[in-house]
């Protein structure tokens, strides 16, 4: 999921985290210590929705690689794509895209992964030793 926002408020941080927690049940958050991730009125959201915070270690940029990653290949697609459609048409197709391809480390595009057909070969593939 992405979404285009006019501010990184704290408010519309949690307006995002309800969408996401109500789409796919969140029980972790990892996100950086920025001031609108680290406060009093997140932390209350995420203790009345029993989600687990964790924060990234500040300058430890590979902690959070994944989202980065992500966030890196959405831009791309959106720079790509047709400057007639509107930012937030760009970044939902650029999500479609992404969510809808097959990625190496899986196997699976990222819908395909979030099945629960597939969860628990996709769990045991990446956090079993």
């Amino acid at each position: 999921m992405a979404e285009v926002i006019n501010s990184r408020s704290t408010e519309n941080v949690i307006r995002f985290l309800k969408k996401v927690h109500f789409e796919l049940n969140i029980k972790l958050l990892i996100s950086d210590s920025a001031k609108e991730n680290k406060n009093d009125e997140i932390s209350r959201w995420a203790t009345t929705y029993n989600i687990k915070h964790h924060y990234i270690s500040p300058y430890h940029h590979n902690s959070n690689g994944r989202i980065e990653r992500f966030n890196r290949t959405i831009g791309e697609s959106i720079r790509k794509q047709d400057n007639n459609l509107s930012l937030n048409q760009r970044v939902e197709k650029a999500v479609e895209v992404y969510n809808n391809t097959i990625h190496n480390a899986t196997g699976l595009t990222p819908n395909e992964a979030m099945d629960v057909t597939n969860l628990s070969r996709v769990k045991q593939q990446h956090f079993s030793n």
